[in-house]
């Protein structure tokens, strides 16, 4: 499948995670 996307995604979600976390 389309890996790349979900990676690129999945860190996205994580990074604005981590913003607003910290």
């Amino acid at each position: 499948f389309i890996s790349e996307v979900i990676i690129k995604v999945i860190a996205e979600k994580h990074a604005a995670d981590f913003g607003a976390d910290s």
